[in-house]
């Protein structure tokens, strides 16, 4: 049972919204609903735009009409020529006014979705009624009182597991695949390790569509670098040693020490106010975060400051669809974890959505081992090497932790494809302790999982299981030497 019409006006205005102002969908996605349109053609174009936002994290603009280029297979020709018609629309309107009136067309927007929303309620009463299905009908009627939308979905008093489920969501996209996500990174090392060479690697890796990490291939965006321990003179030296292609300068503003104000003083305001003059904005580095926040005294902060202060860096990450990364400082100390090493409360830690850990490696072959740990990452530890002034990602820490030497044993191993007398690896060491040093080294090894003890004083590859000629000729050898 239908009572009105379809709103073939504001339908149309609302896919004007969608394809041309980013605002504008942020804004729309928490109340967008397939199930308010009417209009099946406005619905396909809809899911185009949105399918295309959630990938790029922006309205089509211009790029509309490659999407609808790709939509005309699946469209009838009335339904092609009616999306020529609002596209032909839109190119008029740019033309006289330049845009439109964004906050009346969200007012209207939502009004429609609110009508909608009851409409259609309504329509399910009377058709579960018609069907004799009554207590059904009372369970959606007493859902519809549930209340309108404002429009500010952010005080939402909850949603059901099914809304949810049908939520149109972009996912969070990632600034370096599979190891930076969107939202706030804090990046923890001792002193002089090179996390802010680090950072500024992949600075310049974004500005100029590079290779993060001298390995990982990143979409190009423009960045804001704020180095508040650095002068100029630092920053232009580091910048030299680095040598990035110099069309990255121009796509990175950085504010030196002593020219950005404290998060107190108004430090997140201009952050905000940033983000919104510069939309190509795609990683904001905060080189250090002590340098941003105010500390009441010589304690460190307790676990909810912290959290309530970090927390205030990372919504704003979120909101504007971006990565911050901030480097911080490492306590003293030995831990059982790791992560229990970032300074400060531990609110720090939890408030942020991946935190990492660069700790120097001074036996494996790799300079250094990466930690990751986070919300939307996989828990990770990748070895690093440090060529000069930049790092270079060689792959997972396990790969790399083993010395040169017993890698050496290990390949040997993998070569021989058998058990190995102690004796054969001396030979393979030339080890000048004699085959007690090679005793030593095997037994951590085993120890340590690097190799496996297959009997006394053989050893062979972790998984190593012998063929059927071999256990064969391992009979016939022990027979004989019974004889």
């Amino acid at each position: 049972m239908r009572f009105t019409k379809p709103d073939m006006d504001i339908e149309k205005q609302l896919l004007i919204g969608l394809i041309t102002s980013d605002n504008f969908v942020k804004k729309i996605l928490p109340v967008f609903n397939y199930g308010y349109l009417d209009l099946e053609t406005v619905k396909k174009l809809a899911k185009g735009v949105l399918d295309y936002y959630e990938v790029y994290g922006k309205a089509p603009g211009q790029h509309i009409q490659d999407i609808f280029n790709v939509m005309k297979k699946s469209l009838s020709e009335e339904e092609a020529d009616w999306i020529e018609r609002v596209l032909v629309e839109l190119d008029s309107r740019a033309e006289k006014s330049g845009g439109f009136n964004e906050e009346y067309l969200f007012g209207n927007c939502v009004a429609y979705f609110n009508k909608q929303k009851l409409r259609k309620g309504a329509e399910k009463v009377l058709d579960l009624l018609e069907a004799d299905k009554q207590d059904q009908a009372f369970k959606v009627a007493s859902e519809l009182q549930t209340g309108s939308f404002s429009g500010k979905e952010t005080q939402s008093e909850g949603h059901s597991l099914r809304s949810i489920m049908e939520m149109r969501i972009s996912r969070p996209k990632w600034l370096v695949q599979g190891i930076v996500p969107q939202g706030l990174t804090i990046l923890v090392s001792k002193p002089k390790v090179g996390k802010s060479y680090l950072a500024m690697n992949i600075a310049f890796a974004l500005a100029e569509a590079g290779l993060a990490f001298c390995s990982v291939p990143v979409e190009k965006a423009s960045v804001l670098y704020l180095a508040l321990e650095d002068p100029v003179s630092r920053i232009q030296d580091r910048t030299k040693e680095i040598n990035p292609n110099e069309v990255v300068w121009d796509r990175i503003t950085i504010f030196e020490q002593g020219t950005w104000p404290m998060m107190h003083e108004g430090g997140i305001q201009k952050l905000r106010s940033w983000l919104d003059g510069n939309k190509e904005t795609g990683l904001v580095v905060i080189d250090t975060l002590e340098r941003i926040r105010r500390r009441h005294s010589a304690n460190p902060y307790g676990y909810g400051e912290s959290y309530q202060i970090i927390s205030q860096i990372r919504e704003l990450a979120w909101e504007y669809k971006i990565a911050i990364w901030a480097n911080h400082h490492q306590r003293k100390g030995k831990t059982e974890d790791i992560f229990d090493t970032i300074l400060g409360s531990t609110g720090d830690y939890a408030a942020c959505d991946t935190g990492m850990v660069l700790t120097e490696e001074k036996r494996g072959r790799a300079d250094a081992i990466l930690h990751i740990r986070g919300k939307d990452v996989e828990n990770l530890e990748l070895a690093l090497n440090r060529n000069q002034h930049n790092w270079k990602l060689l792959g997972r820490a396990s790969d790399f932790r083993r010395s040169k030497e017993r890698q050496n044993i290990v390949d040997f191993l993998k070569e021989q494809n058998r058990p190995v007398k102690r004796d054969e690896i001396f030979k393979l060491r030339e080890d000048p302790q004699g085959k007690a040093g090679t005793g030593t080294i095997l037994k951590r090894m085993v120890d340590e999982g690097d190799i496996e003890k297959q009997g006394y004083g053989l050893y062979a590859i972790n998984g190593y299981k012998p063929s059927v000629q071999d256990e064969l000729g391992d009979k016939i050898a022990e027979i004989r030497g019974k004889r």
